[in-house]
């Protein structure tokens, strides 16, 4: 399927849009980022370390879901609901 405009277009398969910039056609790909999950986590965390950024998820936020998750493994391992005093975040 293609889309045609009076000042670009866009094509669906593959997607991309074709407009102009600078009075010169323009094609752009448009597609999944290329990087891995990993990647993408390495390089936050290098920007972090660079830019003296708090990460995120950050340690409170990490600790936060691990209570979330051992109640799911022990509620799990019981057979019944389990109460479990999670600490809110406070964002």
């Amino acid at each position: 399927m293609n889309l045609l405009g009076s000042k670009g277009g866009l094509n669906l398969r593959p997607l991309e849009i074709h407009t102009e910039h600078y009075d010169s056609p323009v094609d752009i790909a448009l597609g999944p980022d290329k990087t891995t999950g990993y990647e993408g986590e390495v390089a936050h965390f290098i920007d972090c370390i660079l830019r003296d950024k708090e990460p995120s998820p950050n340690g409170e936020e990490g600790l936060y879901i691990q209570e979330i998750l051992d109640a799911i493994y022990k509620s799990a391992e019981l057979g019944k609901e389990v109460e479990t005093e999670i600490a809110i975040l406070s964002k």
